[in-house]
């Protein structure tokens, strides 16, 4: 008979109940309640009453789904079903004083180079975006956005949800990451985790969250990770020696799931002649050379050395 009670409280309960807020894989809810009751730990969370008529109490639910972000359009397109790596590619903002029309070419062009996601900056992310919704429906279908730029403020956030990112980066260390992580989750983008530590990897899947961008100078993250967990591995493009191919392949034995090619798209000549051999470098065991005219130019200017630039 009490455990008959209990559950009959428990039903008027949740007839009642206010969503207070959604975070972390973690799902909390109000409930206004006029009964004492205590419900024992047998069931899927607990709750407990005051004796006043009518109180306000917390319910923390772990969610039905809590890997739920891996079923978004960016996880997909970054994490093969079949385990098979991936390679995205980030684009510069200089990509953006060339004319619009030259900017779709290149966004369609990157895409028909099969690249997994585009990692695209404030500025671009629409006209990016207006061109892969083009290809819906074709193969290769649209490659997902993810806003380049590291979100610090919720009006980031704002324009990368309006204008057609799929996901954002969070940096663990930020003072709102909370807030922003649940800002982006609440305007349906996915948030990617940029990690420096053990301790902020650990914490993050504790907290249950399992997509983390870790750079190539951290490589020893990746192997700490969750198998459940979907790690992007960061190189440098255009690395002396291509080291960039070896780094790649190192990031992806340790547990990498996918791996984004910092600054291989900055709007020269080189671009994607680049950027398709690196997919058949690293996703293969073809030739790691790259060689073309203009290289060893461009890639002082990465370094922050002079140079001609092109556009392809």
């Amino acid at each position: 008979m009490a455990a008959k009670h209990q559950l009959r409280t428990l039903l008027v309960a949740l007839a009642m109940l206010e969503v207070s807020a959604f975070t972390q894989g973690m799902v909390s809810l109000s409930v206004r309640m006029g009964r004492t009751c205590s419900l024992g730990s047998k069931l899927p969370f607990s709750a407990s009453c005051s004796s006043s008529s009518v109180s306000l109490i917390k319910l923390n639910m772990v969610a039905a789904n809590p890997k739920s972000s891996l079923q978004s359009a960016a996880a997909k397109a970054l994490k093969k079903a079949s385990g098979a790596l991936t390679v995205s590619v980030t684009v510069d903002g200089q990509v953006g004083e060339q004319k619009q029309s030259e900017v779709e070419t290149l966004s369609s062009l990157l895409r028909r180079s099969k690249v997994a996601t585009l990692f695209v900056p404030r500025d671009l992310v629409k006209v990016f975006a207006d061109e892969q919704r083009t290809a819906k429906g074709n193969f290769p279908g649209p490659c997902p956005l993810v806003l380049r730029e590291v979100v610090s403020d919720t009006q980031q956030i704002e324009h990368a949800a309006s204008h057609g990112a799929s996901a954002v980066v969070v940096r663990a260390d930020h003072a709102d990451a909370s807030s922003l992580s649940q800002e982006a989750k609440g305007k349906g983008l996915s948030v990617i985790w940029e990690v420096a530590s053990a301790e902020e990897l650990k914490q993050l899947e504790d907290a249950g969250e399992n997509m983390f961008l870790v750079d190539e100078k951290d490589m020893e993250l990746v192997s700490q990770a969750a198998k459940t967990s979907l790690v992007v591995g960061r190189v440098s493009a255009m690395q002396e020696g291509n080291e960039e191919v070896k780094r790649s392949r190192e990031m992806k034995n340790s547990g990498c799931a996918a791996i984004v090619i910092e600054d291989a798209v900055v709007g020269d000549g080189e671009d994607l002649p680049y950027v398709r051999w690196a997919l058949d470098a690293i996703l293969s065991k073809a030739s790691t050379e790259f060689k073309i005219t203009g290289m060893t130019v461009r890639s002082r200017e990465r370094r922050g050395g002079g140079g001609r630039r092109w556009w392809w």
